[in-house]
């Protein structure tokens, strides 16, 4: 099952808070996922995902429900997308 363009911009586009109140400590060489919840409907969870360590970071924002990715920053040097495509460098996706 898909997502949909739309219904994944739309919901890129509602504002998010961490549901978490103390700071944030990014971890070196390991990845840690943080809970986002949306302002106007606190039931709509989100997972952002970080990694990071001495070859890449990464951040990926999904939702928490069914785990559709919405978005993600990726500096890997390359990767291949599903379709093969060969990214280079840094990009978001």
């Amino acid at each position: 099952m898909s997502l949909g363009q739309a219904k994944a911009d739309e919901l890129l586009s509602l504002a998010k808070e961490a549901a978490r109140n103390e700071v944030f400590t990014w971890l070196h060489n390991t990845r840690q996922e943080e809970l986002l919840v949306a302002l106007d409907d606190r039931e709509l969870q989100f997972l952002l995902s970080l990694k990071r360590n001495p070859f890449e970071i990464t951040a990926q924002l999904r939702t928490r429900d069914r785990n559709f990715p919405l978005a993600r920053i990726d500096n890997a040097a390359q990767h291949v997308n599903p379709d093969g495509e060969v990214l280079r460098g840094p990009h978001i996706h």
